[in-house]
C-alpha cells in the first residue's frame, strides 16, 4: 500500500525532464540522481521526497506535511521513518561528493 501511494505520487507529481539542483541533477522518473559523472539509484520514496522538496523551493517542507504527502502517513502516527530514510539518502550522496542536498531546518526540510 505504501509502495503504491509512492508510485502515484511520483506519477501526478513529477515533471518528465531533469531538475538542476546546484550541482546535482535529479531525474524523477528514473528515480535517479547525478553528480558530475556519478549516478545515485534513488528509492521511490527518496524520489519521491526530493521531488517534493524541489517542488516546495524556495519554502520548507514540514515534516508532517512530508510524511503525509510521500508515505500517506497522519499526524497521529509517531515514526522515525522520514528521518531514516533522509539519513540514508545522505549517505548515499557522501560517498561521491561533500556536496549537500537536503537541509534541515527548525521547521522542516529544504533543498540546498
Amino acid at each position: 500500500m505504501i509502495r503504491a501511494r509512492a508510485s502515484i505520487y511520483l506519477e501526478e507529481h513529477t515533471f518528465e525532464g531533469a531538475m538542476t539542483i546546484n550541482n546535482f541533477i535529479f531525474m524523477p522518473k528514473a528515480r535517479s540522481l547525478r553528480f558530475v559523472d556519478k549516478e545515485i539509484k534513488l528509492t521511490e520514496k527518496e524520489a519521491g521526497l526530493i521531488n517534493l522538496l524541489y517542488q516546495s523551493k524556495p519554502s520548507s517542507v514540514d515534516r508532517l506535511s512530508l510524511l503525509k504527502e510521500v508515505w500517506g502517513y497522519n499526524s497521529g502516527i509517531s515514526t522515525h521513518t522520514l528521518e531514516t530514510h533522509i539519513y540514508r539518502l545522505r549517505q548515499k550522496i557522501e560517498n561521491i561528493t561533500d556536496e549537500k542536498l537536503i537541509i534541515t531546518l527548525e521547521d522542516g526540510y529544504t533543498l540546498a
